[in-house]
Formats: C-alpha cells, structure tokens, sequence
C-alpha cells in the first residue's frame, strides 16, 4: 500500500497536534486496526478512519483513498480512539 500526503499539511498537524505522518503505515497495517467511514468535512470523496497501534501509541488517522494511494488528511493521538480500540472484541 502506497501512503502519501500533502507535506504543508503534515507541516500543520504537527504543530496543532504533536504528530507527523511518518507511523500512519504502522496503524494502518495493525491487524486489530479499525477502518471506519468519516464524518470529514469533503463533499466531492469520501474519508475514512483508521485506529491502531503504531508501534508506541493507539493513532487515529483520517484518509481518502487516491489513485490507489491513502491519502493522509490529519492524525492524533486521540482519546476517543484509544477508548474505541481498547474496547473492541477481539
């Protein structure tokens, strides 16, 4: 899987949220990960989020998919998704 992003938007996540993009490919590929639709701001594609761990914490990340790539829009280490992924069944 190829993962890309805008790198002006990365610019700003890790100024508003402490993280860049670089373990997106770490949660994305956890297998107790969990991909849900968005409720992103785009009408013209949809977005989804993925939960899991990253090798240090439980990320959340928004993406769309492109051209066969995930399209990294913004991450964070978010209590709500850490509450989601640590109570799902297994």
């Amino acid at each position: 899987m190829v993962f890309e992003c805008d790198p002006e938007k990365e610019v700003v996540n890790l100024a508003k949220h402490g993280v860049d993009f670089s373990t997106v490919p770490e949660a994305f590929n956890d297998p107790k990960r969990i991909l849900r639709a968005s409720r992103g701001r785009s009408s013209t594609e949809p977005r989804f989020q993925c939960v899991g761990f990253d090798g240090d914490k439980i990320l959340t990340f928004t993406f769309t998919l492109r051209a066969g790539a995930v399209r990294v829009i913004n991450a964070g280490y978010w209590r709500k998704g850490k509450t989601l992924y640590e109570n799902q069944k297994d």
